[in-house]
């Protein structure tokens, strides 16, 4: 870039010339061109890096929880199981402690604890069963399977 400029005048002035001029030389340059836009483009990248991250963190920790509560639940069956083998022995064992007692070899006091034993283990076999159907609820939640309109129909 240059620039020229050339002037006269009637007046000499200091230096007793009446012709003045100005001869000028510019450059320009960018020194660190794009430069904002490579800090933009940088964070970006690094922003939907941060994103992958974390969509993988979300997936890893989704998983973990499905396998929770698949163990959660499991735990749960095997419990419903031993609950019932109980009630069912707790059931055999009323059905003859009564026979005995019918037969007059052992007294009422054994009868109601049989009894009673009995309503527990029913009792518990009920609450091991709920925790069973809740642990299935929690599951099929975690894995996305979980309607709740379904149940208000």
């Amino acid at each position: 870039d240059a620039t020229y400029s050339w002037s006269w005048s009637s007046a000499g002035g200091f230096t007793g010339s009446n012709v003045n001029w100005m001869l000028i030389f510019g450059a320009k340059w960018t020194l660190l061109q794009g430069g904002y836009r490579i800090a933009e483009y940088q964070s970006r990248k690094s922003q939907i890096r941060m994103a992958e991250i974390n969509a993988e963190k979300i997936v890893h920790q989704l998983k973990q929880e499905v396998e929770t509560n698949y163990i959660k639940m499991r735990q749960h069956q095997r419990d419903v199981d031993m609950a019932e083998q109980k009630a069912e022995l707790a059931e055999n064992n009323y059905q003859l402690i009564s026979k005995q007692f019918d037969a007059g070899i052992i007294s009422s006091l054994e009868v109601s604890n049989a009894s009673s034993e009995l309503a527990s283990s029913k009792l518990i076999r009920v609450y091991k069963r709920l925790l069973y159907d809740l642990s299935v609820l929690t599951l099929e939640k975690s894995a996305g399977e979980y309607n709740s309109l379904a149940l208000s129909e």
